[in-house]
């Protein structure tokens, strides 16, 4: 269940942050006790920053189609005789021409990519160093560890996945869902539920930490010292990566 909004539930914040090795990245943030937050999502204002390109090319088309090679022609099995010299002049029996090769079928044209599916499974190994490199900045600021729950991680992949299938960048999703909404849908219950989002090329772990702490918005999601357990999901089109980051109270 959730609480419904404070007085002004949609302060925005927008930021330009300084360019990182020309390449573009983008930033989102929400945070809420209960269901009572500041959406500072990218529908409202998007601090952005700027990220290393590492574009994936698209897989290369399938390989040259099988060409078929006629067979030799058979060679005429029945025996041919000499003319006797009282018999009269035979014709040489006809012979069978050889069937035209089949024509090879037409290539078919490789399907464009489609965006990973969210994996239900454990968390990935880039999904886990997000998690490891916030605990670091959490202890150098007096917080405790946050710890995988199951449930935000369940969240935050299928925000990840929506994000990339459908290609927007937003805290709200296409159903009008917000975090603590997506939160409680997979079963997770918590009076404080926050989120950061970011996407952009070349946009590995480290550099996903490093664009959130740079940020207001973000640093104060991942210092509160009043959340126990945190997910992190990540999906992909093309060479862009989204990810998300969901945060509980204890």
């Amino acid at each position: 269940m959730t609480r419904p909004f404070p007085a002004d539930p949609h302060t925005a914040l927008r930021r330009l942050a300084r360019p990182l090795l020309a390449a573009s990245a983008l930033l989102a943030v929400a945070s809420g006790t209960g269901a009572c937050a500041v959406d500072n999502g990218t529908a409202r204002g998007v601090p952005a920053a700027d990220a290393a390109a590492d574009v994936a090319a698209d897989p290369p088309p399938g390989g040259e189609p099988p060409t078929a090679t006629p067979a030799a022609p058979p060679a005429d099995a029945r025996p041919t005789a000499a003319p006797s010299p009282t018999a009269g002049r035979q014709n040489p029996p006809p012979r069978r021409r050889p069937d035209a090769p089949a024509r090879p079928p037409a290539p078919r044209k490789p399907a464009p990519p489609k965006p990973a599916p969210a994996d239900r499974g454990a968390s990935t190994a880039q999904e886990r160093e997000v998690t490891r490199l916030i605990n670091i900045q959490r202890r150098r600021h007096g917080c405790g560890a946050v710890t995988i729950d199951a449930k935000l991680l369940r969240a935050a992949r299928g925000h990840s996945a929506d994000m990339a299938a459908r290609q927007y960048f937003s805290h709200t999703g296409k159903d009008g869902r917000q975090p603590w909404d997506r939160a409680a849908a997979a079963g997770f219950r918590s009076r404080s539920v926050s989120e950061n989002i970011a996407m952009g090329t070349g946009v590995d772990a480290a550099r996903v930490v490093r664009m959130w702490m740079d940020s207001p918005g973000h640093r104060a999601n991942i210092l509160r010292c009043g959340s126990g357990v945190t997910a992190v999901g990540r999906a992909a089109r093309g060479g862009t990566a989204y990810w998300t980051q969901m945060f509980g109270g204890r």
